[in-house]
């Protein structure tokens, strides 16, 4: 053993450096606080159709209070420059069956550190978290973040197109995981009535901390008028990882229809005459509110 005597201790002003910065850094989904709002009126909880995570489509009665982050980019579409994706894994509905957010969700990518994954489970109380609703999401939600490998985007370079218009599709994925993961991508596009118009799939091996990207253009002979869904899958081994989709349009040459412009009856804005709820102000989209810069 040693032993050790010190004497004579002071403190002195540090003359040569700043003073420390304690301050958390912002955390997409996480902090500061004005990136999370609660979601009132909640009646059940349902898995959210673009992601891998949980697959059973039911609906779980919920009447706690939870949270949910501010809407954020989701990965649709391709080459839009995004280094990172927010992935709703279990979403609120009320009563009426409007979406009030999401009660667990993760961050994939570079959004405040590279090649990191975080989940946010937005019940009041953490005792919650523990409720049979809402426990096998948490469950499958860390498995997947073990595994690392999600899509960042995926579909259509563009959301409409002239008829006879070159369409570009494919995706970008990344493996946040230490291991190698032999995956496949698949983007199909189905019409108004559900048919396969198109199908590609494409194999990706991704290194651990790697990620790829891959594209291909399609040529419709044709494109109807009632639009198209593209689907983007991301499977290995037959198992479904990962899921984004969204719609493409066809540019419309005729005028609008009267039904088609939103209207105000009584207190309420109407499209089609059904009410009509909008997110997001002029012509920034939803996903925009709550950032302390716009460059993200």
């Amino acid at each position: 053993p040693h032993t050790y005597w010190v004497r004579n201790l002071s403190t002195a002003r540090e003359e040569t450096s700043g003073q420390p910065d304690f301050r958390m850094t912002d955390i997409e989904g996480l902090w500061p606080s004005y990136k999370l709002y609660a979601m009132d009126g909640i009646a059940y909880l349902q898995a959210s159709p673009e992601q891998g995570v949980v697959r059973e489509a039911g609906k779980s009665p919920w009447k706690l209070a939870a949270c949910s982050p501010v809407w954020r980019e989701r990965g649709r579409g391709i080459h839009r420059g995004r280094a990172w994706r927010w992935i709703p894994i279990l979403e609120a509905f009320d009563a009426a069956g409007r979406k009030r957010g999401a009660i667990a969700s993760l961050m994939v990518g570079n959004a405040s550190w590279p090649n990191a994954i975080w989940a946010n489970v937005s019940v009041a109380d953490p005792a919650h978290a523990l409720a049979p609703e809402i426990l096998p999401t948490i469950v499958a939600t860390a498995k997947a973040m073990v595994r690392g490998v999600f899509l960042l985007d995926g579909g259509a370079e563009f959301f409409s197109y002239r008829r006879g218009e070159p369409i570009v599709l494919g995706a970008n994925v990344a493996n946040v995981g230490r291991s190698q993961h032999n995956t496949t991508v698949e983007v199909m596009v189905r019409d108004a009535r559900g048919a396969v118009v198109h199908r590609t799939r494409r194999f990706l091996a991704l290194p651990g901390g790697g990620s790829a990207e891959t594209s291909w253009t399609w040529l419709p002979e044709n494109l109807a008028p009632q639009g198209y869904t593209v689907t983007t899958s991301l499977y290995e081994a037959g198992a479904l990882l990962d899921r984004i989709e969204h719609r493409i349009e066809p540019l419309r040459t005729e005028p609008a229809r009267p039904d088609e412009f939103v209207r105000v009856q009584g207190s309420m804005f109407t499209l089609g005459g059904k009410p009509w709820f909008f997110r997001g102000i002029n012509y920034w989209p939803n996903w925009i509110a709550g950032y302390p810069n716009l460059n993200q």
